[in-house]
């Protein structure tokens, strides 16, 4: 995530910073907020030491019982104990809180560096690398340098602190040397151990970049042809002009705690979602139903846009629409009387015939 420059010879995905690099504008960032940063040091130093006396402080007890001196010369050591223990919380979190602070700050100033870094590129290295490099840089990145500030950086700096001041400890003699001799030859086993992964965890980071980076291209793509086929069926089905006439577009929130939508807009979306869906075979119970006078024709061509080319069955009472129908099926207390075309039902003088001559004198 640390801006860089690009490369001709870079692949097609936007460079990721060398270790120098990375090391370099770390500093840089950080030498921003120097004074806050000296005083979260100087406070982490205090707690550490806070923490360190405590053990100090126990071999002193140890001490007095094992030569036999009263009790009450244990109380001095204890209430110690206890002073430092409350001081080394109290300053590791204020510390800690520190230093969140500062590389909160840090990174908010990183972040402003990637986007001034990206727009400064020539606009066709971004269109080679993709816009899905670029957002998994600055929000996927960023998310993991969080991760960093708020959970490891704390725990790393607590340690490097308390391994300080034990060999600071062991070399003006408070701690026994044969503790020092223990901590040295356990030594190499981490140290080798993050040599070993240092060493592996590069390539699989660049591995892993590159799949971040294809999984957002393929969202950002997803997310653009969804909206392009979300465009394409409302203009299909007749619904552009009020979509794009409500509060926020096509990212208007409807329904229960949203905009409040007429019943024949309520319908005409259901048809929209429909022709979206696009299943095989679609139930249309009285899809029209609340359509007006103004709105009868819109709606009845946007069922029939939503129905074209699947299998639809439509359960209404507007005979405009059993007219667009293959067949049409006329039931009557619960029984099919009469079944064919448009054609064929209004040449047949039956029930059809007569409701359908019925309709056009009350139109």
């Amino acid at each position: 995530m640390i801006p860089t420059t690009y490369s001709a010879a870079s692949p097609a995905l936007l460079p990721v910073a060398s270790p120098r690099d990375t090391a370099r504008t770390t500093l840089r960032l950080l030498a921003r907020h120097r004074l806050r940063l000296a005083g979260t040091v100087l406070v982490l130093l205090a707690a550490t030491a806070s923490a360190l006396a405590v053990p100090a402080l126990l071999g002193t007890m140890v001490d007095a019982v094992t030569e036999g001196r009263p009790w009450s010369g244990l109380l001095p050591p204890a209430g110690a104990i206890v002073a430092a223990t409350g001081t080394g919380v109290a300053l590791g979190r204020w510390g800690q809180l520190l230093l969140a602070r500062t590389a909160q700050d840090t990174l908010a100033g990183l972040r402003e560096d990637v986007f001034a870094t990206a727009v400064a590129q020539p606009s066709s290295v971004l269109e080679q690398a993709g816009s899905g490099d670029l957002v998994s840089r600055v929000a996927g990145d960023a998310e993991a340098v969080n991760t960093v500030i708020g959970k490891v950086l704390p725990a790393t700096v607590s340690a490097l602190f308390t391994i300080a001041l034990t060999l600071i400890g062991i070399g003006i003699g408070v701690i026994d040397l044969r503790l020092a001799l223990a901590v040295l030859a356990a030594t190499p086993v981490p140290y080798l151990a993050l040599r070993r992964f240092l060493a592996r965890s590069g390539p699989v980071y660049r591995a892993v970049r590159q799949a971040e980076a294809a999984r957002g291209q393929r969202i950002v793509e997803s997310l653009t042809g969804a909206d392009t086929g979300i465009r394409a069926a409302a203009d299909r089905l007749g619904a552009t002009a009020w979509l794009d006439a409500l509060p926020e577009g096509l990212g208007t929130r409807v329904g229960a705690g949203g905009h409040d939508l007429a019943a024949a807009r309520a319908q005409h979306l259901a048809l929209l979602r429909l022709a979206l869906v696009a299943p095989d075979v679609a139930l249309l119970d009285e899809a029209t139903a609340e359509a007006g006078t103004s709105d009868a024709d819109l709606l009845e061509n946007a069922a029939a846009a939503a129905l074209a080319d699947r299998t639809g069955v439509v359960i209404a009472h507007r005979l405009s629409q059993a007219a667009r129908a293959d067949r049409t099926v006329v039931m009557d207390a619960g029984r099919i009387v009469e079944s064919g075309t448009h054609t064929e039902l209004a040449a047949a003088e039956g029930p059809y015939a007569r409701l359908r001559e019925a309709w056009n004198r009350a139109r």
